[in-house]
């Protein structure tokens, strides 16, 4: 029987929350502020062999910054793919 765990993947849709936005909501206790981060996400990645993840933004700026500024919310999505060589 093949061990899916051991089959390399790629991720087609996941959230990352960047870190100003956690540290300003560390209280709050949500699935993207618990789970959210790029530590978090590549704990994922190990276990279950997922090679690469196409980052999803948010539909709420605030989720993505906490300035949500245009210019803002691009330099954390693309600071969060470099960090970990997501597509």
């Amino acid at each position: 029987m093949v061990d899916w765990r051991k089959i390399p993947k790629i991720d087609a849709h996941i959230h990352l929350t960047p870190k100003d936005v956690i540290d300003a909501n560390i209280d709050y206790d949500g699935r993207f502020i618990v789970n959210g981060s790029i530590d978090d996400y590549e704990k994922i990645m190990k276990t279950y062999n997922i090679e690469c993840a196409f980052i999803m933004p948010f539909n709420d700026p605030y989720m993505l910054s906490m300035e949500p500024a245009v210019e803002v919310v691009n330099k954390n999505m693309k600071n969060m793919r470099m960090i970990i060589k997501f597509s």
